[in-house]
């Protein structure tokens, strides 16, 4: 019994972790890089691009582009520990609605949220790979 009730736990644990935010998404955007990393550390490293200045940080295996000096473009990899569907936006603190298209691959939404793109790519078995975000920019 004790045996049982110790898996029945841990599968109540495992399934409430999904709404776990891995990263509040929203309290990011715009933001410039100081700002970002009062809110989820200093960056472990960064490199100019073509986009602008990127900068990965370990909250959520994060990758943020500063296009303009804000945040827009992200990266977040840290996902592949959760199942490929839509219910990964809101560990991103994200409520985007219905995608507006999917594939056995990629589930897009287009222009909500206040964002231009959110993308969610599907890893191995079941479960998500990373999402990529572009906020402001094209």
């Amino acid at each position: 019994m004790k045996t049982t009730l110790l898996f029945l736990c841990g599968i109540f644990v495992s399934v409430n972790s999904f709404a776990d935010v891995l990263v509040d998404v929203p309290s990011i955007v715009g933001k410039n890089k100081s700002e970002v990393s009062a809110l989820i550390g200093e960056p472990g490293s960064c490199e100019n691009t073509e986009q602008g200045e990127q900068c990965a940080y370990a909250q959520a295996e994060l990758q943020i582009a500063f296009i303009n000096n804000k945040a827009d473009w992200m990266t977040v990899e840290g996902v592949d520990h959760l199942p490929f569907n839509s219910i990964v936006m809101e560990n991103l603190g994200l409520n985007l609605g219905s995608p507006s298209s999917s594939s056995d691959y990629e589930i897009r939404w287009e222009n909500t949220g206040g964002l231009i793109l959110v993308s969610l790519y599907k890893g191995k078995e079941n479960n998500s790979d990373y999402v990529f975000i572009k906020a402001f920019s094209e």
